[in-house]
């Protein structure tokens, strides 16, 4: 299923897993954090499901008060860098089916690789992650977007991104 048909609109539901999410062995944060990613996933791509409330909910739900929607929002900033960049299609889960509690897509691996390696302080890998992620486009602003991510939840103090 193709994403709004419009060129901004490149996100693609996919109902069977390209790997494990138990491979990926996500911690709690990344968990949440690929949730909220879903459901902003399904809202550009159905922007009539109105699935970005769920996103916000979801955040203000499972991130540690009062960060849910300030979170929520540096997501947002996140993928809309990611969707600039990125010219083909991404392929994820949506979230509550079946197959997003036990699978994950490659794009959704290298989405969560990429801030688990800026989280860890291991910048090359970041950076290759966020270059396969951007499928070869510019990867700056989604690096960026996402290290602005790690400052809020506390663990990171240098921006090395930015700029």
């Amino acid at each position: 299923m193709s994403f709004f048909r419009k060129p901004e609109s490149r996100f693609v539901v996919i109902d069977r897993g390209v790997g494990t999410l138990e491979s990926l062995a996500p911690d709690t944060f990344e968990t949440t954090f690929l949730s909220v990613c879903r459901y902003f996933f399904e809202s550009f791509q159905k922007p009539e499901s109105q699935c970005w409330m769920n996103a916000f909910m979801e955040a203000e739900r499972r991130f540690p008060p009062p960060f849910g929607s300030t979170l929520a929002h540096a997501i947002t900033i996140a993928l809309k860098e990611l969707r600039t960049a990125r010219q083909i299609s991404f392929s994820y889960h949506k979230q509550g089916s079946l197959a997003a509690e036990k699978a994950v897509t490659d794009d959704e691996r290298y989405l969560v690789l990429t801030l688990r390696a800026i989280r860890e302080g291991r910048l090359s890998e970041a950076r290759s992650n966020a270059i396969m992620l951007c499928a070869g486009g510019e990867s700056k602003g989604l690096l960026s977007a996402l290290e602005r991510i790690c400052v809020l939840i506390g663990e990171i103090e240098d921006l090395r991104f930015q700029g």
